[in-house]
């Protein structure tokens, strides 16, 4: 017979998920919290990681082109990212569709679901 390690292997997976609870709460703190600040107007001091937003499955990101006001929206998941990036390197990806690209690109939030 061989050495019993289901009590290790439950204790183990208890203290993952509790990890992974901590960290889904830290990130969706974060990224409400730059949410907030966005559509108050105020100016984000720090931008959330691309991680953060696929942890919490906010991973549409809304594009605003200050040119010709068109809204667009980015899904983070078709792309593979550097987790620990933050979403303003996704900007890099985006390109106005009515002004060619030649407008100024701003981040409106992060989004559960697509803009019906």
């Amino acid at each position: 017979m061989g050495i019993n390690r289901r009590r290790d292997d439950i204790y183990a997976y208890v203290q993952r998920t509790a990890r992974d609870r901590a960290a889904l709460a830290d990130a969706l703190a974060t990224v409400e919290e730059f949410n907030s600040r966005l559509a108050a107007g105020r100016t984000p001091w720090f931008w959330p990681t691309i991680g953060a937003a696929l942890i919490t499955k906010h991973h549409w990101l809304v594009i605003a082109c200050d040119s010709c006001n068109t809204i667009t929206e980015m899904d983070l998941t078709m792309k593979p990212r550097d987790p620990d990036a933050p979403i303003r390197v996704a900007l890099n990806d985006v390109r106005c569709l009515r002004c060619n690209g030649h407008g100024r690109r701003r981040i409106m939030g992060l989004a559960r679901f697509p803009a019906p």
